[in-house]
C-alpha cells in the first residue's frame, strides 16, 4: 500500500489528533480563556467537554445519519474552540511572518473551511450509521506539559471493529 494512502486506523489516529492538538491550542486562547485556562487539567477538561457533546449529538440517529448535521456539529461545538489565527500560524511555520494580512485572513479562512470538511467526513466516516458508544474518546492519562508551548493530553479513541487508538 502506497504511504500516501491512510488505513482507517491511520486516519481515524491523525484525525484524533489533529482534533486533540488544535483544541488544546484553543485552550490558550485569551479570547476563550479563563484565568486557570492554562493549567493541564483545564485542557483536560475542555477535550472531554468537546468529546462529551460531540459522542453525546452522536447518539441520535438523525444526527448521526445527516451529513449535514454532523457538519453542522462541528461547526456550532468544534470551531468555536478554535482559535484558527494561532494554529494557522503554526501550520504555515515561517511563510506566516513573509504573507501579508489579506493572505493571512485568507488562508485563514480556507483553513478552517478545510477542518469542518476534514471533521465532518472523518465523524461521518466513523459513525457509519451505527451507534457511537459514549466511552469512544477517553483521557484516561494525566495530561503534561512537553515545553512552554506545548501540552500532551493522552487519549484512547475506540475504533467501531473494536480495536483501540492510543493518541499522545
Amino acid at each position: 500500500m502506497p504511504d500516501a494512502i491512510l488505513t482507517g486506523a491511520h486516519a481515524l489516529r491523525r484525525t484524533v489528533f489533529v482534533f486533540v492538538s488544535l483544541v488544546v491550542m484553543s485552550s490558550f486562547n485569551p479570547a476563550l480563556s479563563t484565568e486557570t485556562s492554562d493549567s493541564p487539567a483545564t485542557a483536560r477538561a475542555v477535550l472531554e467537554e468537546l468529546a462529551s457533546v460531540m459522542v453525546s449529538a452522536l447518539q441520535d440517529p438523525s444526527v448521526r445519519q445527516n451529513d449535514q448535521k454532523i457538519q453542522q456539529l462541528v461547526v456550532e461545538v468544534l470551531v468555536p474552540q478554535i482559535d484558527f489565527r494561532v494554529s494557522s500560524n503554526l501550520v504555515l511555520g515561517e511563510y506566516w511572518v513573509a504573507a501579508s494580512e489579506q493572505q493571512r485572513g485568507a488562508f485563514i479562512d480556507e483553513f478552517q473551511a478545510f477542518l469542518v470538511r476534514f471533521y465532518a467526513g472523518a465523524l461521518a466516516n466513523y459513525v457509519d450509521s451505527s451507534d457511537v458508544p459514549p466511552d469512544v474518546m477517553l483521557f484516561n492519562q494525566e495530561p503534561r506539559i512537553k515545553d512552554a508551548r506545548q501540552l500532551i493530553v493522552p487519549s484512547v479513541v475506540s475504533q467501531p471493529n473494536g480495536d483501540s487508538i492510543a493518541v499522545d
